[in-house]
Protein backbone atom coordinates (compact mmCIF):
# COMPACT_ATOMS: atom_id res chain seq x y z
CA UNK A 1 0.00 0.00 0.00
CA UNK A 2 1.41 3.61 0.47
CA UNK A 3 2.26 5.52 3.55
CA UNK A 4 -1.64 7.38 4.03
CA UNK A 5 -3.40 5.01 6.50
CA UNK A 6 -6.81 3.56 5.37
CA UNK A 7 -9.57 5.91 7.50
CA UNK A 8 -12.17 3.02 7.39
CA UNK A 9 -10.36 0.23 9.08
CA UNK A 10 -9.01 2.92 11.51
CA UNK A 11 -12.81 3.96 12.33
CA UNK A 12 -13.45 0.17 12.19
CA UNK A 13 -10.82 -0.51 14.93
CA UNK A 14 -11.99 3.04 17.07
CA UNK A 15 -15.33 2.01 16.98
CA UNK A 16 -14.21 -1.78 18.21
CA UNK A 17 -12.09 -0.18 20.97
CA UNK A 18 -15.19 2.18 22.51
CA UNK A 19 -16.25 -0.10 25.70
CA UNK A 20 -19.51 -1.52 24.49
CA UNK A 21 -21.79 0.05 26.76
CA UNK A 22 -21.26 3.33 24.66
CA UNK A 23 -19.96 1.69 21.72
CA UNK A 24 -23.65 0.71 20.67
CA UNK A 25 -25.15 3.74 21.05
CA UNK A 26 -22.41 4.76 18.38
CA UNK A 27 -23.14 1.72 16.17
CA UNK A 28 -27.10 3.28 16.25
CA UNK A 29 -26.57 6.66 15.33
CA UNK A 30 -24.17 5.42 12.31
CA UNK A 31 -26.68 2.73 11.13
CA UNK A 32 -29.49 5.10 11.20
CA UNK A 33 -28.07 8.28 10.17
CA UNK A 34 -25.48 6.60 7.51
CA UNK A 35 -26.13 3.25 5.98
CA UNK A 36 -29.86 4.63 5.61
CA UNK A 37 -31.76 1.24 7.28
CA UNK A 38 -33.74 0.83 11.05
CA UNK A 39 -31.42 -0.73 13.52
CA UNK A 40 -31.70 -4.32 13.82
CA UNK A 41 -33.38 -6.36 16.55
CA UNK A 42 -30.69 -8.30 17.39
CA UNK A 43 -27.34 -5.87 19.16
CA UNK A 44 -25.01 -8.90 17.91
CA UNK A 45 -25.44 -7.26 14.63
CA UNK A 46 -24.92 -3.59 14.90
CA UNK A 47 -21.16 -4.58 14.74
CA UNK A 48 -21.31 -6.17 11.42
CA UNK A 49 -23.46 -3.94 10.26
CA UNK A 50 -21.55 -0.47 10.50
CA UNK A 51 -18.39 -2.95 9.25
CA UNK A 52 -20.10 -4.39 6.37
CA UNK A 53 -20.78 -0.84 5.28
CA UNK A 54 -17.30 0.73 5.92
CA UNK A 55 -15.58 -2.08 4.52
CA UNK A 56 -16.88 -0.65 0.71
CA UNK A 57 -14.65 0.12 -1.62
CA UNK A 58 -13.26 3.13 -3.89
CA UNK A 59 -15.96 6.31 -3.76
CA UNK A 60 -18.09 4.44 -1.93
CA UNK A 61 -15.76 3.30 0.87
CA UNK A 62 -14.66 7.43 0.90
CA UNK A 63 -18.20 8.34 1.39
CA UNK A 64 -19.32 6.14 4.08
CA UNK A 65 -15.71 6.94 5.92
CA UNK A 66 -17.09 11.00 5.41
CA UNK A 67 -19.89 10.61 6.57
CA UNK A 68 -19.86 8.39 10.03
CA UNK A 69 -17.01 10.79 10.53
CA UNK A 70 -19.63 13.39 10.35
CA UNK A 71 -21.87 11.64 12.59
CA UNK A 72 -19.08 10.97 15.37
CA UNK A 73 -17.81 14.48 15.25
CA UNK A 74 -21.68 15.52 16.04
CA UNK A 75 -22.30 12.90 18.74
CA UNK A 76 -18.99 13.56 20.31
CA UNK A 77 -19.10 17.08 20.59
CA UNK A 78 -19.14 18.40 23.55
CA UNK A 79 -19.99 15.30 25.10
CA UNK A 80 -18.47 15.69 28.82
CA UNK A 81 -20.47 19.05 29.00
CA UNK A 82 -23.89 17.12 27.61
CA UNK A 83 -23.03 14.66 30.37
CA UNK A 84 -22.01 17.07 33.18
CA UNK A 85 -25.94 18.69 32.24
CA UNK A 86 -27.41 15.16 32.19
CA UNK A 87 -25.96 14.71 35.49
CA UNK A 88 -27.52 17.72 36.64
CA UNK A 89 -30.77 16.38 35.43
CA UNK A 90 -31.03 13.44 37.18
CA UNK A 91 -30.14 14.87 40.94
CA UNK A 92 -32.75 17.27 40.18
CA UNK A 93 -35.48 14.23 39.13
CA UNK A 94 -33.74 12.62 42.10
CA UNK A 95 -34.86 15.62 44.20
CA UNK A 96 -38.05 15.78 43.39
CA UNK A 97 -38.81 12.01 42.97
CA UNK A 98 -36.67 10.08 46.09
CA UNK A 99 -38.21 6.41 44.31
CA UNK A 100 -36.43 7.56 41.48
CA UNK A 101 -33.93 4.94 40.50
CA UNK A 102 -30.04 6.01 41.10
CA UNK A 103 -28.88 4.18 38.81
CA UNK A 104 -28.34 6.77 35.82
CA UNK A 105 -26.69 8.38 38.82
CA UNK A 106 -24.14 6.23 39.83
CA UNK A 107 -23.38 5.18 36.51
CA UNK A 108 -22.42 8.55 35.39
CA UNK A 109 -18.49 8.57 36.45
CA UNK A 110 -17.43 5.57 34.48
CA UNK A 111 -19.10 6.84 31.83
CA UNK A 112 -17.63 10.27 31.55
CA UNK A 113 -14.25 8.93 32.06
CA UNK A 114 -14.80 6.18 29.26
CA UNK A 115 -15.78 9.29 26.90
CA UNK A 116 -12.54 11.14 27.86
CA UNK A 117 -10.66 8.43 26.63
CA UNK A 118 -12.67 7.86 23.68
CA UNK A 119 -12.13 11.17 23.10
CA UNK A 120 -8.60 11.26 23.24
CA UNK A 121 -8.62 8.40 20.75
CA UNK A 122 -10.92 10.55 18.15
CA UNK A 123 -8.77 13.71 18.80
CA UNK A 124 -5.50 11.27 17.55
CA UNK A 125 -8.01 9.90 14.91
CA UNK A 126 -8.62 13.50 13.14
CA UNK A 127 -5.14 14.01 13.32
CA UNK A 128 -3.80 10.87 11.28
CA UNK A 129 -6.06 8.59 9.09
CA UNK A 130 -9.56 11.08 9.24
CA UNK A 131 -7.53 14.22 9.01
CA UNK A 132 -8.57 16.16 5.92
CA UNK A 133 -5.18 15.43 4.08
CA UNK A 134 -5.65 11.95 4.45
CA UNK A 135 -8.75 11.79 3.11
CA UNK A 136 -8.26 13.86 0.15
CA UNK A 137 -5.25 11.77 -0.72
CA UNK A 138 -7.90 8.50 -0.93
CA UNK A 139 -10.32 10.99 -2.91
CA UNK A 140 -7.15 11.18 -5.40
CA UNK A 141 -6.70 7.72 -4.95
CA UNK A 142 -9.76 5.18 -4.68
CA UNK A 143 -8.06 2.50 -6.36
CA UNK A 144 -6.28 2.39 -2.87
CA UNK A 145 -9.17 1.84 -1.14
CA UNK A 146 -10.15 -1.99 -1.98
CA UNK A 147 -12.81 -3.96 -0.32
CA UNK A 148 -11.38 -4.19 3.74
CA UNK A 149 -11.82 -7.91 4.26
CA UNK A 150 -11.56 -8.59 8.28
Amino acid sequence: MNRNQDPRIALMDFLRAIPINLRIDEYLFIIIMCVGSDAPDDLEDFEPMVQKYLSRSGYAGLGAVICTKAVLEYRLKDILLKLESAEKNIRAIMDMNPEFTQHPLLSMPLKKKQYAQVLDRWRTLLNGPLSDGNIAYFEGNPQDLPPVTT
